[in-house]
């Protein structure tokens, strides 16, 4: 999509470049059965009818402290957004964590060195 649209239209603003981003989040986060996205304040509420509890505790234990998880009624994975983070980021190492993607050492080491040169 966004091939086409430089190839018409030139290079994109960035609006529309992240609602291209969230459409292909979206697009993943519903292959992995999540019906709704939301934020609430510096939280992401991810909404599914159940959870894999190995992928949560994956989730967990890569986001330590940050996630929490209601079983109610209409159960959600909570994600809390660091300050110095993008929600869009957060979504999408929430979306690769849950879908059993693991991060390769090099992107840690890259994510590492991105927070600290914001510090």
């Amino acid at each position: 999509v966004t091939d086409e649209l430089i190839d018409r239209f030139g290079d994109p603003p960035a609006s529309v470049n992240g609602l291209v981003q969230i459409a292909l989040l979206r697009n993943r986060a519903s292959a992995l059965g999540i019906r709704e996205i939301k934020q609430q304040g510096d939280k992401l509420l991810l909404c599914r009818d159940g959870f894999d509890m190995k992928r949560i505790a994956a989730l967990i234990a890569a986001m330590r402290g940050r996630v929490m998880v209601n079983a109610g009624t209409k159960p959600y994975v909570s994600v809390k957004v660091p300050a110095e983070q993008e929600p869009l980021s957060v979504l999408e190492e929430t979306l690769g964590i849950l879908g059993g993607e693991s991060e390769t050492p090099e992107r840690k080491n890259f994510q590492t060195a991105q927070t600290s040169q914001k510090e």
